[in-house]
């Protein structure tokens, strides 16, 4: 029998079978673009805003008044803050899909989990797991995901990823409240827990891969002339070897400066997220200006978050900042005076430009300034931060209503700290020899 020619062959000298995405005649970080976003919408269970569409039906099944309700959710979000460095560590040591995996099936897990509670103690215990896993790890894993795979186009690419968030903001709460009608909320958070496994974990087996290296291209697009794992001859280094450790870039002032803006804006959104309807009703405005409030807030931010994308690879992000920072507190000074319609409807128009860009910023400005090389743990010091910070802001909200019987008081002040990162955006520049420059 004559033997085939690829048994004359050598071993050493057979090429490699290629794998699906190395066949493919575009760039692979075009197909990771969608994943990224799925995975964001993903986190929607553990977010503040699809919290909050079950807080009634919390309140009505554990007998709970609005302190403890925002209490034991405080509690849980600032718990959830401290496995954020964990997260980084094991992305950097083990990749973004191993990791993003176990994180998916113990989302999952948390959302049948919450199904299940009967008492203030278990209630506590699902907010901090629905917070460390859905508003924690997997959109911070997500968030870096793209980073890994584009650098000059990263500006975009998250302006466009940003997109599948204001979508979900606008048509996600009432998918909910519809599950909750058919199923009751505890069949409607256990949906919501399938829904999850069922959509990503196919993605994360068949779809997702870390970094374009692993597949025989180099970061934004460029194919490499030689197979996965050598040397090309036009790009001779790893680019995802390129950047700061965690302490390097703590010793510069945009890390703390860019910190600080994220943490604020996590802590006053997830606050006014939060206490909407009672925030808009204390101003004499109606449940259905709410909505329609809602609706512009995802509206708006849909469209900086595409115009902040392309702003974001052609202009200094920390030009973009303030513009940012400026937004929010104008639409906090509309909020004050809401009692009139035109400046809630301005409040939001202008709080969810601010959001769309402030996403596109700081999905941007870790990866330009500080590499790839350890974003993980970089990223996860800042998402500790903006995690705790997220806890606050209700309970801030909530304990100025109490006192005062408004709330004004809370407002000032938040509006008095935006004007302080105002000017102090202006100063975060990239440090010396960073990416971006």
């Amino acid at each position: 029998m004559t033997p085939s020619s690829a048994t004359l062959i050598p071993p050493a000298q057979r090429k490699p079978r290629r794998s699906f995405p190395e066949q493919l005649p575009f760039y692979y970080g075009w197909v990771m673009l969608p994943v990224t976003m799925i995975a964001h919408v993903s986190t929607f269970p553990g977010q503040t805003s699809g919290v909050a569409v079950f807080n009634s039906s919390f309140r009505e099944a554990l007998d709970l008044n609005h302190s403890q309700l925002t209490g034991v959710y405080m509690l849980g979000s600032f718990l959830a803050c401290l496995p954020m460095f964990a997260v980084g560590t094991f992305m950097d040591r083990y990749g973004i899909r191993k990791t993003m995996s176990v994180v998916v099936v113990l989302f999952g897990a948390a959302c049948i989990f919450t199904s299940l509670i009967t008492n203030l103690l278990t209630l506590g215990i699902a907010f901090f797991m629905l917070r460390t896993l859905g508003q924690g790890a997997l959109a911070l894993l997500s968030d870096n995901t793209l980073a890994m795979w584009f650098r000059a186009r990263l500006g975009t690419v998250s302006g466009l990823k940003g997109l599948s968030w204001a979508l979900a903001l606008a048509v996600l709460p009432g998918f909910i409240l519809w599950l909750i009608n058919s199923y009751g909320w505890r069949g409607a958070y256990a949906i919501s827990g399938i829904i999850v496994w069922v959509t990503m974990l196919p993605l994360l087996a068949f779809v997702f891969r870390n970094r374009p290296e692993d597949i025989g291209q180099v970061l934004d697009g460029q194919l490499k002339r030689n197979g996965p794992g050598e040397a090309s001859e036009t790009k001779g280094q790893d680019s995802s070897q390129e950047g700061m450790q965690l302490g390097d870039a703590m010793r510069h002032r945009a890390y703390w400066i860019t910190l600080g803006i994220s943490a604020t804006a996590s802590m006053i959104g997830t606050g006014i997220f939060f206490n909407m309807f009672p925030l808009f009703e204390s101003y004499g405005r109606s449940r259905k200006e709410v909505v329609v409030a809602l609706s512009l807030i995802a509206i708006s931010m849909a469209v900086m978050q595409l115009v902040g994308g392309l702003l974001a690879d052609r202009i200094r992000l920390n030009c973009l900042m303030p513009i940012a920072v400026m937004l929010f507190a104008g639409g906090l000074a509309l909020l004050l005076n809401s009692q009139h319609t035109y400046a809630a409807m301005g409040f939001a128009l202008l709080y969810g430009a601010g959001e769309g860009l402030q996403i596109v910023v700081a999905g941007t400005i870790w990866a330009k300034y500080f590499g790839r090389a350890h974003l993980g743990k970089i990223r996860s010091s800042v998402w500790m931060t903006v995690v705790a910070a997220s806890s606050v802001g209700p309970f801030i909200l909530g304990a100025t209503y109490d006192r005062f019987g408004r709330f004004c008081p809370a407002l000032w002040l938040f509006l008095l700290v935006y004007v302080v990162f105002v000017i102090a955006a202006f100063f975060a520049t990239p440090p010396p020899n960073s990416l971006s420059e």
